[in-house]
């Protein structure tokens, strides 16, 4: 009967180790987007003194122009010819960009204001109001029977304007990218 080697079970050991470090480090290479974007909220919600001082200096413009050139440097010639010659791709974005996500927004918080026009669902929705105020003692409320289901009217219009939009430059480029789309035309269309 033979007794196992002491440095075969640390060597299984470690490379098991090194397999997972691999595949965890694969994985946050390939998801570094979401994962960024989740830690910069976490980050800005306990330590939100760098993000004012940030906004206080304008960087996000040094972001976007570190972005676009970054992503210049990236180019190939080949690449922009390609991105050129996809004419269908340029119109079809172009189109969504500025017309389909701008109507598809309007109709969308269109239909979400108006889901409570019928007479009897207002009439509930003003007695709730009603109730909520007299159940605070008096305290103001903000709502009034205007304000629909997405709240007043001016949120509506700011929902109007935000889907109206073209995507920003970051957003769009690195989705792309990520997803393994045409790197030039997105950078062509933002």
């Amino acid at each position: 009967m033979e007794v196992p080697d002491d440095s075969d079970e640390v060597n299984s050991r470690r490379e098991a180790f090194r397999r997972v470090a691999i595949e965890i480090r694969d994985i946050a290479i390939k998801q570094h987007l979401p994962i960024g974007v989740v830690l910069g909220f976490l980050l800005g919600v306990v330590w939100p003194a760098p993000g004012v001082f940030f906004a206080d200096i304008k960087f996000q413009y040094v972001c976007v122009v570190g972005i676009s050139f970054i992503s210049g440097l990236k180019l190939k010639t080949d690449d922009i010819k390609d991105a050129l010659k996809a004419y269908r791709g340029v119109i079809w974005g172009l189109l969504s960009i500025l017309l389909v996500t701008g109507l598809v927004g309007i109709e969308l918080t269109k239909a979400l204001s108006d889901s409570f026009s019928d007479p009897i669902e207002r009439s509930v929705l003003n007695s709730n109001v009603t109730q909520d105020s007299d159940a605070t003692c008096g305290s103001s409320n903000s709502s009034t029977s205007s304000d629909g289901v997405l709240g007043p009217a001016e949120f509506n219009t700011g929902l109007q304007v935000f889907f109206a939009s073209p995507c920003t430059i970051a957003s769009g480029i690195v989705i792309v990218t990520q997803f393994g789309g045409n790197h030039a035309l997105s950078l062509l269309l933002t």
